[in-house]
């Protein structure tokens, strides 16, 4: 009798998260991105792009198979953002191969190279990184069904309230529509900048 192979069907096999191209970018941590390398650290603008690239795509990661089982986000929706953002941290790596005098640093007419592009285009990322993560909040207590509150019922954030509240049907739901609608606006966002980056149009205002 002839054996068949034990082999697993093809809609099974996991497929690589799209986050792996990003494993050896910078790490997350204190003082990496944020308004004070933009004012202070011209020179670390780009490692700061390539961690928020890193930490923005590993969060990602949490909305597809099989974490969706946690939040239940749309996969459509999910994989809408998943390739998204790679396709947008894909354009934002071809450019900066350009180097210096390219779009991102341009040459000015005093013949210095110009930081403003890159800045603005590292506060129009931050946008997309600040949706992403604050969306995880609505949609954990969603998930979790309760939320933390003070003694007076208030909701609060942090550790240091007197218990917790039990959510309501409608109020989870509502709780699943704000962490919906601020990965839809982030997916706007994205798209917005890889038109930018596509048709080389103006970053700076």
């Amino acid at each position: 009798m002839e054996t068949i192979p034990n082999i697993a069907p093809k809609n099974e096999v996991p497929e690589e998260r799209k986050s792996a191209k990003y494993k050896n970018f910078p790490n997350a941590g204190p003082g990496v991105w944020g308004k004070e390398i933009r004012e202070k650290h011209y020179d670390k603008l780009h490692d700061s792009i390539m961690a928020r690239i890193k930490h923005v795509s590993e969060r990602i990661d949490q909305y597809l198979p099989p974490y969706n089982e946690h939040y239940k986000v749309d996969q459509s929706l999910a994989l809408q953002l998943e390739t998204g953002f790679d396709d947008l941290a894909q354009l934002y790596l071809e450019i900066t191969r350009e180097g210096n005098g390219g779009y991102f640093n341009p040459i000015k007419e005093d013949g210095h190279y110009s930081y403003e592009p890159i800045i603005a285009f590292d506060e129009k990322l931050e946008e997309v990184h600040d949706l992403i993560i604050k969306a995880e909040k609505p949609l954990f207590d969603q998930q979790r069904g309760k939320v933390l509150v003070d003694s007076e019922g208030n909701v609060i954030e942090g550790a240091a309230g007197a218990g917790y509240k039990e959510l309501s049907d409608e109020e989870k739901k509502d709780l699943h529509e704000q962490g919906v609608t601020m990965l839809k606006q982030a997916i706007e966002k994205i798209d917005d900048l890889k038109n930018i980056l596509t048709t080389r149009s103006s970053l700076v205002s």
